[in-house]
């Protein structure tokens, strides 16, 4: 055991591990100082603690505040906590009909405690300043401290999850048991992720070299060009849709005044059901973003909302979703929304172009040799643009799909068992679409090469990359 407790001598800033109290100076400092396992699980803890209990206050001040002061502080204790694991993605089951559209926005305060949570555990762990025999590695070569920590980490959190889901059960409602250690797993892992980022120079490379080596050699240079352009397009698309949503409630903001009067929250509750209404942003943002492509979006079965027309079925008293249109068809400019996700592609295909900037000739050289073409000639720098342009393309549609098919679901009533947009549509006709700019502006970038670059100059061999 003493050559297992060896390595903790060198980083140990407070005293050796397992040293006394006026060896290492105090007794608190030495109480601190767990293993890297039981440290991920307390750290887990607290995480799952801290966000739980901003859920349960939400739930209680609303229940404080209702006029009819109905149901029990438990039964609110309960439902707080059957929220806070469905901001987390996990279904409500109400009897036997699920509650699957889930507000992703409030899954920043989870997520935002796990990410203090994970940099806490990994502020107590040595930076080791750039040696790799000052700490202990695993047989991959990965370190064995941080490795432990993110094990209990999130081998903890799934545990917490998993209980909360068996024991938070109100009448008649409970949270998914089968989806809370998925949920358990998923969110802890992305936060200690972030946090390993945000701890290490070098980040998750640094802490798992085969990672990144994986990423520095094995990935071709065009794939890791194509992740950030991809993202930017995510992010401006939702944005689009943002933008849509606010200038949609303006529109309709009558309608939305009346069903807002109609649930006649209260003052305390109309602020909590706003905020309620701002979680669902992305998810609405969305839904614009799938109406804009052209599949458009549901509101339950028989329901379906197009560029061309509004088949729209009672919807549930949500001040928000008085914004919809009225049945029937809609203005012929409709159409136009297109233009949204043609101009995104034109955007992402000239990100993607300065992500390789003079490097671009070189980015299709196997690609072009293998078609035979030379590198720089029209045809394969042609071909060189196409496969990064198109790679971050296709990227973002497929993200965009899949945050289509998060954010649709089921909000529990047999008619509203299908809502939002289908993902796998909306995500094929983003590419359709999002590549129709995008080459516009590639074959834009071929002519004007064409035009204002020498002969002399066309003809160079590109510089090596340096990637054997």
């Amino acid at each position: 055991m003493s050559a297992l407790r060896m390595p903790s001598f060198k980083f140990r800033r407070r005293g050796p591990r397992g040293s006394s109290a006026g060896e290492s100076g105090s007794l608190s400092s030495v109480s601190v100082k767990r293993p890297p396992l039981i440290g991920g699980v307390v750290e887990a803890v607290w995480a799952a603690l801290v966000s739980s209990v901003l859920f349960v206050l939400f739930v209680l001040v609303g229940w404080l505040a209702g006029s009819t002061g109905s149901g029990s502080g438990l039964g609110a204790v309960v439902f707080g906590l059957q929220s806070w694991l469905f901001a987390q993605g996990v279904p409500l089951l109400i009897q036997e009909q699920t509650v699957s559209v889930v507000p992703w926005l409030a899954a920043v305060v989870p997520l935002g405690s796990l990410v203090w949570a994970g940099g806490r555990l990994l502020g107590r762990m040595p930076d080791a300043g750039g040696s790799a025999s000052s700490v202990e590695l695993t047989g991959s070569g990965a370190r064995r401290d941080v490795v432990r920590g993110g094990i209990g980490f999130v081998s903890g959190y799934a545990v917490v999850l998993v209980l909360v889901a068996v024991l938070a059960r109100g009448e008649g409602l409970s949270a998914s048991v089968l989806w809370a250690p998925f949920a358990g797993v998923c969110w802890p892992v992305i936060a200690f992720v972030v946090a390993v980022q945000r701890r290490f120079e070098g980040g998750l490379g640094r802490v798992i070299p085969r990672l990144g080596w994986f990423w520095r050699v094995d990935v071709p240079d065009w794939g890791k060009r194509v992740v950030g352009p991809a993202v930017r397009g995510v992010v401006v698309l939702l944005a689009a849709g943002v933008v849509a949503v606010v200038a949609a409630v303006v529109v309709g903001w009558q309608r939305v005044e009346v069903v807002n009067s109609y649930v006649s929250p209260g003052l305390v509750g109309g602020v909590l059901f706003t905020v309620v209404q701002l979680a669902y942003a992305l998810t609405l943002a969305t839904w614009a973003v799938g109406f804009a492509a052209g599949p458009g979006f549901s509101i339950g079965e028989d329901t379906l909302i197009t560029w061309g027309n509004a088949s729209v079925e009672p919807v549930p008293l949500v001040p928000v979703l008085g914004a919809l249109p009225d049945p029937g068809p809609l203005p012929g400019w409709m159409t136009a929304s297109v233009a949204v996700p043609v101009v995104v592609g034109m955007c992402v295909a000239v990100w993607a172009l300065r992500s390789v900037g003079s490097s671009l000739p070189a980015v299709g050289v196997r690609e072009a040799g293998r078609a035979g073409l030379a590198p720089r000639s029209g045809r394969g720098l042609l071909l060189g643009r196409l496969l990064v342009v198109s790679g971050a393309v296709l990227l973002c549609a497929v993200m965009m799909g899949a945050v289509g098919v998060l954010t649709a679901g089921s909000l529990g009533n047999q008619r509203l068992v299908d809502v939002g947009v289908s993902g796998v549509a909306m995500g094929a006709t983003l590419a359709a679409e999002m590549l129709a700019g995008a080459w516009v502006v590639v074959f834009a970038s071929i002519v004007l090469r064409a035009r204002f670059v020498s002969p002399e100059e066309s003809t160079k061999e590109p510089a090596t990359s340096g990637r054997r």
